[in-house]
């Protein structure tokens, strides 16, 4: 029997990779300030720059079992990694898009790191369904992505008009030099305004300090 590839589900954790390089995060507030300036009801659409992040994987879990499973299974991914040909990753942010006009969002450049970052997100993915944890994510088209700003829940007929972005739809913002995953809970920040972190692990730091623990964001 095949296995489903997602599960419906309200999303409330993802694995990530956090962004933290200064240079990205203020393109990204120049960006978000445009928006604005375009139209003032961009304003209550903007996100968090401190919560700027990478998502591989977005799931449900009760706070008990399935919360440490999901732990069990962020080690695992990160055994793969470790183990895998992909020795470093530095992510590579070039360019604006939308989904839809309702979110807007910083690329990946496409170069090798992209191809890395796929072959890793298909390791977490692969790690969290060995584990019993689904996707809540019904498609399986991965675009890796920094969102700059998104219209929720209460914004239901506001789009972005792509002219309010144009002149930045070749912008470089930067690079990221990843060195962690990490288990995210939403809706749920910590002391630095960032989303509370369930749990951190190393993936990319010298061989000689890893012992494949968790820890603590």
């Amino acid at each position: 029997m095949t296995l489903p590839m997602y599960v419906k589900a309200v999303p409330n954790y993802f694995a990530a990779f956090q962004i933290k390089n200064a240079e990205i995060l203020n393109r990204l507030k120049i960006v978000q300030e445009v928006l604005v300036d375009n139209d003032i009801k961009a304003k209550d659409c903007l996100v968090k720059l401190s919560k700027s992040h990478l998502t591989l994987f977005v799931m449900h879990l009760d706070e008990v079992h399935c919360l440490h499973e999901a732990k069990n299974a962020l080690q695992a991914a990160a055994k793969l990694i470790r183990e895998s040909d992909i020795k470093s990753l530095t992510l590579d942010f070039e360019g604006v898009g939308s989904f839809q006009r309702r979110v807007v969002y910083v690329k990946c450049k496409e170069n090798d790191a992209l191809l890395k970052l796929q072959e890793i997100r298909k390791m977490v993915v692969n790690s969290f369904k060995e584990y019993g944890i689904l996707s809540t994510d019904k498609s399986e088209h991965f675009t890796p992505h920094l969102t700059i700003a998104k219209a929720g829940k209460l914004q239901k007929k506001f789009k972005f008009d792509p002219a309010s972005y144009e002149e930045f739809v070749d912008m470089h913002f930067g690079e990221e030099v990843v060195t962690d995953l990490q288990l995210l809970k939403m809706k749920s920040e910590n002391k630095d305004s960032y989303y509370d972190c369930v749990a951190e692990i190393s993936v990319f730091s010298n061989a000689s300090e890893f012992d494949g623990s968790l820890s603590s964001c």
